[in-house]
């Protein structure tokens, strides 16, 4: 009851029960400091565990379009894929990529919209007799 005295259930402090009182790990009351302390506690421990945020349901469908269903990380192969297509404007040729790898970042190109003149000459190499354009979509007309 709120104006007795109890003696804190951690420090054994005595003090005056308020209606603020927490409550201890063992059932019995705590002082105000002690409270503080365990409150931090709780705050810290409900921050380590806190999950990732989960992928939108709009991404998580796009990937599955895609045929990119993951259980876990990426692998090496597929980072550097992403890698390649984020800095398109960078690269000047593949090189003897196989034709598999080249495939995908054609994909991926053309999911970005960045499949244009410029970066067209990327997947012509004289070894191959077909180019596989997945998604040609032009702004302007005059293209």
């Amino acid at each position: 009851m709120p104006g007795q005295l109890e003696n804190c259930e951690i420090c054994s402090k005595r003090f005056t029960v308020t209606p603020y009182s927490k409550s201890g790990p063992e059932g019995g009351l705590v002082c105000s400091p002690c409270g503080k302390e365990l409150a931090a506690d709780e705050k810290t421990s409900a921050k380590k565990t806190k999950k990732a945020a989960p992928k939108t349901r709009r991404k998580a469908e796009s990937n599955k379009l895609d045929g990119l269903v993951s259980s876990g990380s990426k692998t090496l192969q597929q980072l550097c894929i992403e890698k390649v297509a984020d800095h398109h404007h960078e690269v000047e040729e593949f090189g003897d990529l196989p034709d598999k790898i080249v495939d995908r970042l054609a994909e991926i190109f053309a999911k970005r919209r960045v499949l244009k003149p410029r970066t067209l000459p990327l997947f012509l190499r004289p070894d191959l007799d077909i180019v596989a354009i997945h998604d040609a979509a032009c702004k302007n007309k005059d293209h």
